[in-house]
């Protein structure tokens, strides 16, 4: 038995990135290549940003740092755990986003070259502090991020 004509077609796929570049001669490496260099452009203008509106004297507290760092950790840990527990529709979102977004948007050496500069302005404690507070919120955003993705996916 036929189904009914209702001018409906059946769904596609979707729109699948790797083989409309390899119909352009395009390949995989290359198309993640421009993925990661997409992300990258967008967290570090991002990042430049944040630097910008939360700018810091030597010594001080860097919040432009801090803030990014934190976000990065909590939008990394939702996206690992949402593409790792469900079907993805294609795989460029983790080079696009984990890789290149997130990799340009939080930054290690920033962080260690404002706690140096922190405690070389005679102010340990506050660096100390920075590198704790730190490492403790940015596990604490990355558990964050894991929970809501589980949440959201299992209720």
């Amino acid at each position: 038995m036929a189904a009914p004509a209702t001018g409906r077609h059946a769904p596609r796929a979707g729109f699948r990135p790797t083989v409309w570049a390899a119909g352009r001669g395009v390949t995989a490496a290359q198309l993640r290549a421009v993925a990661i260099l997409t992300g990258g452009a967008v967290g570090a203008l991002a990042r430049a940003g944040l630097a910008e509106a939360f700018s810091a004297h030597p010594g001080e507290w860097p919040w432009g740092t801090f803030i990014a760092n934190q976000f990065g950790a909590l939008l990394l840990a939702w996206l690992a755990t949402e593409l790792a527990e469900m079907v993805v529709p294609t795989r460029l979102w983790r080079p696009l986003l984990g890789t290149g977004l997130c990799g340009a948007l939080t930054t290690f050496s920033a962080f260690q070259v404002e706690t140096i500069q922190i405690a070389r302005h005679d102010r340990p404690g506050l660096a100390a502090a920075y590198a704790v507070a730190s490492i403790v919120v940015g596990m604490a955003c990355a558990v964050a991020g894991s929970i809501y993705a589980r949440r959201k996916a299992y209720g």
